[in-house]
């Protein structure tokens, strides 16, 4: 059974949803209590939305681990702008609106930013935009997800990747996953594919990417948010990502039903980047029982990156300067 979380936290839910649900949701909404009542000092967490274009939800699960020692923000498309034509065609776009509303947001202080699925390429040229504007990233978080590098990383038809997916067997076969059988996933996306097949001259019409709508319930969703998804989809798959030297960690689900390579295409940019193996699979790490998980990783993590940060700061400001903070 989910825990339900404490009593503040509640409150701060409550009127998040609330105020969601009367008037379009801004790019930058708290989602732990220590967020809606800043710390000074606390770090903080902005975690960028999916394809799906909804930080909140993505993240909720999430934030609710965390207490007063970190700050979590959900970084997600303003609904009302989902409707405009061009919105989301563009990851560099999508990135400048994000990064202005994160300074004013946290206008000091360390960032840690934390991208799932998707998002994971959006919160990097998210990264690259705050650096522009003299913000400097403590931590940049990859959850299930990296920039396409579709022409670089084992394909199918090598022998090589299908080892890669035989090992992850025992974790799919493991209680506790939160995956379903694979027989019956496979006879899902065989399901998903015969259908495909039969509305692909539809869908191209629409502009709906076809892997996408293997990938996503988009009956699930609005039409606009579906045309912007399908956008945010495209732009990710032409996106060409910058290098980047700052701390990166990669998270990843056990239990994988294809060979995501999702470390191998991060250090294709960032050669020093780490990787965290997790319970679960895509969905469940991110969300009860497993997300726990998680949670107490990536807090530890943001502890010890914050820390260097001010160390490396008080270094640079000079002996004088450290002794005193000493």
């Amino acid at each position: 059974m989910q825990a339900a979380p404490p009593p503040g936290v509640r409150v701060a839910t409550r009127a998040l949803f609330g105020r969601v649900s009367r008037e379009p949701a801004p790019p930058v909404v708290p989602m732990n209590e220590a967020a809606a009542t800043p710390r000074l000092g606390a770090p903080a967490l902005f975690c960028v939305h999916s394809i799906v274009g909804l930080g909140v939800s993505d993240f909720l699960p999430l934030a609710r681990q965390f207490t007063g020692s970190v700050r979590v923000y959900g970084v997600q498309a303003p609904s009302d702008r989902m409707e405009e034509e061009g919105f989301g065609a563009s990851v560099s776009a999508l990135a400048d609106l994000y990064a202005a509303a994160i300074v004013k947001a946290h206008p000091s202080g360390a960032i840690v930013l934390a991208g799932w699925s998707a998002g994971a390429a959006v919160a990097l040229e998210v990264a690259h935009s705050l650096r522009s504007l003299g913000r400097e990233i403590a931590l940049l978080v990859a959850i299930e997800g990296a920039p396409e590098f579709p022409d670089s990383v084992l394909r199918p038809s090598d022998p090589r990747y299908w080892i890669g997916v035989a090992r992850n067997v025992p974790a799919w076969l493991k209680g506790g996953s939160g995956m379903e059988q694979p027989l019956t996933i496979l006879l899902r996306w065989t399901r998903a594919f015969a259908g495909l097949l039969g509305r692909r001259a539809k869908r191209r019409d629409a502009r709906v990417a076809p892997r996408l709508e293997r990938l996503v319930s988009l009956d699930r969703y609005p039409a606009a948010q579906q045309r912007f998804m399908a956008r945010l989809y495209d732009a990710i798959m032409d996106y060409v990502p910058r290098r980047w030297d700052g701390p990166v960690v990669v998270y990843e689900a056990r239990a994988v039903l294809s060979l995501p390579q999702y470390l191998e295409r991060w250090r294709m940019v960032a050669p020093q980047a780490v990787q965290v193996r997790l319970e679960g699979n895509h969905v469940s790490m991110m969300t009860e029982p497993w997300v726990a998980d998680l949670a107490r990783e990536l807090e530890t993590r943001i502890a010890a990156e914050t820390l260097a940060g001010e160390d490396d700061t008080c270094a640079r400001r000079g002996p004088a300067m450290g002794e005193a903070l000493a």
